[in-house]
């Protein structure tokens, strides 16, 4: 039981990793512009939820929970993950 909670943890990290490094710009600042101009944009935050139908006492609550914590961590605030616990977001 404790491979597959580590497992799903993992394969998790894994695609919001990937989802944030394709969502990134590819936009260049402007080289005519004066160096004022070409201030460097403010971070941005994106959040996800994350829904499942299991209660908020069972592992695999605990192992989103625990996912969320480290995705927010490792991202440093700039992908949070909200989740969900006994099917809230519906079908």
């Amino acid at each position: 039981m404790k491979k597959k909670s580590l497992l799903m943890i993992s394969i998790l990290i894994v695609f919001a990793i990937l989802f944030t490094s394709a969502c990134g710009s590819s936009a260049k600042p402007a080289e005519n512009k004066p160096a004022e101009a070409a201030k460097p944009e403010q971070a941005k935050t994106y959040v996800m939820k994350l829904g499942h139908v299991a209660s908020p006492t069972s592992q695999r609550h605990k192992a989103a929970v625990e996912l969320a914590r480290r995705v927010e961590e490792k991202t440093k605030g700039a992908l949070k993950i909200e989740v969900y616990p006994a099917g809230q977001l519906g079908d």
